[in-house]
């Protein structure tokens, strides 16, 4: 059984109308994020909407050399998720 998702995130993405989705998580500012098409943006602002609901602003991801640091805040990011998912499905 799959936990519940437990927020709700309308992304507002700079070329392309906002889309909405259920979440496990908050995004974090810096952090990437995927939209519908598969592209990967970084969240630059995060606010509260409503009741765990969330309006997440992206931007492109920088490129080059200014994307490295990127990397390890990436890396760090689907560390914590895996750590969190595994907890949740040793609960029963």
């Amino acid at each position: 059984m799959q936990p519940r998702p437990d927020v709700y995130l309308i992304l507002v993405i700079p070329d392309a109308r906002p889309e909405s989705r259920w979440a496990q998580e908050i995004p974090r500012i810096g952090g990437r994020i995927e939209d519908a098409r598969g592209r990967d943006w970084r969240v630059a602002e995060v606010l509260r909407s409503g009741r765990e609901t969330y309006t997440v602003v992206c931007e492109p991801l920088p490129a080059g050399l200014a994307a490295v640091p990127e990397l390890a805040s990436d890396l760090l990011d689907r560390a914590r998720r895996a750590v969190a998912q595994t907890a949740r499905r040793r609960r029963p």
